[in-house]
């Protein structure tokens, strides 16, 4: 992706940011701000149409082009936020930061945008962006669908959307990636088709980052896990988790790991796994430590949620417990 010299998202950034917080050290037009950002978006749907054959969905993890399209989402998210704007100019604003927080694989952060929108939204979303919203953001699929045929219209496929991520099956992957172009085809309102054309990257992003292709096409994560993980609402993974448990291929190692990520990057999650996974389908003890009671309570009913019942989970917190530990039969 490269952008024109004049496209400083960075600027526009911290603009939108300290705007929003009322601060004086920078100000500009929301219009002007909300250009740039825009600008990067056409930028990376550009290069996408130019190379969707050799197209690589973690080039817009991190580097340039990943930092241009965080950058981009936060500041619309920014404005999508600001009082001072239109309420309904508002809520296409947050639609559009969903968009290219999911253009980047992030997609709780494309919930809290659709959310925000949601909120603003008035009389509610048209059919047409139901169904751009159900291919953005994986966690609004049931909704999205539920929405499209409420208007009897078509949601073939979302639905094999919603196939794709819970079976793995990249022929219902290859239907919804048609049935999007189809809509993008036969839609007229400008922003139903502002809003698929960049769900088409986001498309190969959910294709990238699904859980059931991630793990299970890579043998990384047995089969009952993985079903666990899908139907505890996981069915995506984080570019961060992506890259430290696919590219890096952590959980095949047995040397001592550092991991290092941000909050609310996704490091509780390959903690169970590396746990999991270390017990190789045999009896055995693992041990979760953690530095706060409340941490290590929110870890233990993470396991329990996402791990199958062969997995028994024991919580001592400040001192010992009396459940009786060992390795059993049933792990």
């Amino acid at each position: 992706m490269n952008l024109p010299e004049f496209v400083d998202y960075v600027q526009a950034e911290n603009t939108a940011a300290s705007m929003l917080r009322g601060l004086d050290e920078y100000h500009e037009s929301w219009g002007k701000l909300v250009a740039v950002a825009q600008r990067v978006l056409a930028e990376a749907l550009n290069n996408y149409r130019l190379n969707q054959d050799c197209f690589e969905p973690t080039s817009l993890y991190s580097g340039d082009a990943g930092h241009a399209l965080l950058g981009a989402a936060r500041t619309l998210d920014s404005a999508a936020r600001s009082g001072s704007l239109p309420e309904d100019h508002r809520a296409r604003l947050g639609l559009t930061a969903a968009a290219a927080f999911a253009m980047q694989g992030n997609f709780p952060s494309t919930r809290a945008s659709i959310e925000l929108a949601a909120s603003l939204g008035g009389a509610g979303f048209s059919p047409g962006t139901w169904r751009a919203i159900g291919y953005l953001c994986p966690s609004y699929l049931g909704t999205s669908i539920r929405a499209v045929m409420d208007a009897q219209e078509t949601a073939a496929g979302l639905e094999s959307l919603q196939a794709f991520l819970h079976t793995g099956r990249r022929k219902h992957f290859e239907e919804a990636n048609f049935a999007l172009l189809q809509s993008l085809a036969s839609t007229a309102d400008n922003l139903e088709n502002l809003l698929l054309g960049y769900a088409r990257v986001a498309l190969q992003q959910v294709g990238s980052l699904s859980t059931k292709t991630c793990l299970h096409d890579e043998q990384l994560v047995a089969p009952d896990i993985l079903s666990t993980l899908v139907d505890a609402g996981l069915s995506t993974l984080l570019p961060s988790q992506h890259h430290v448990l696919v590219a890096n291929r952590l959980l095949e190692k047995t040397r001592n790991a550092l991991i290092s990520l941000p909050t609310s990057t996704g490091k509780t999650l390959i903690g169970e796994l590396v746990l999991a996974t270390s017990l190789k389908d045999q009896p055995g003890v693992c041990v979760y430590l953690a530095p706060y009671v409340s941490i290590g309570l929110q870890a233990a009913q993470a396991l329990r949620k996402h791990l199958p019942p062969r997995f028994r989970v024991h919580t001592m917190v400040g001192g010992l417990t009396t459940d009786r530990i060992s390795p059993t039969d049933n792990m």
